[in-house]
């Protein structure tokens, strides 16, 4: 697209509202419903049904931050050297379609962050929401 025909054409799509989407969720006796229809519908798994459940994957570390100075560096990226909570959280909103297309539904995120080596007995590291100081540190001891 040449720059004028962009430039004129710039305040009509900034102007564009975007699509709205909505899912409908719903539980019908122990079944999930998405849209009105049973998730995984008609579907087995080793020889188990799955029709309705809803399969999802625990990613804690999805909107990870350290906020200790002295450990943050433990989460470095190996391509900027440096460790980036928002990087980390773009990443895992990203990946998220090709979960999709593999078949997993939903996710399950900890705003306390988590613990990024496991259950490891020694944990420095100040996990927590990727924000400024907030009242939901001071409720984690932050």
């Amino acid at each position: 697209m040449k720059r004028r025909t962009f430039l004129t054409l710039a305040p009509a799509l900034a102007s564009a509202a975007p699509a709205v989407r909505t899912t409908a969720i719903s539980i019908r006796g122990d079944a999930f419903y998405l849209d009105g229809r049973p998730t995984y519908q008609g579907r087995h798994y080793k020889g188990k049904k799955i029709e309705g459940l809803l399969m999802n994957s625990r990613v804690v570390q999805g909107t990870f931050d350290d906020r200790n100075p002295e450990t943050r560096s433990k989460w470095k990226y190996p391509d900027t050297g440096k460790w980036d909570p928002e990087r980390n959280t773009r990443e895992f909103i990203a990946a998220m379609p090709e979960w999709r297309r593999h078949g997993l539904l939903s996710f399950t995120v900890n705003l306390q962050g988590g613990s990024p080596e496991g259950y490891s007995k020694g944990q420095p590291w100040r996990p927590t929401v990727r924000s400024a100081p907030t009242t939901w540190d001071a409720w984690n001891g932050f």
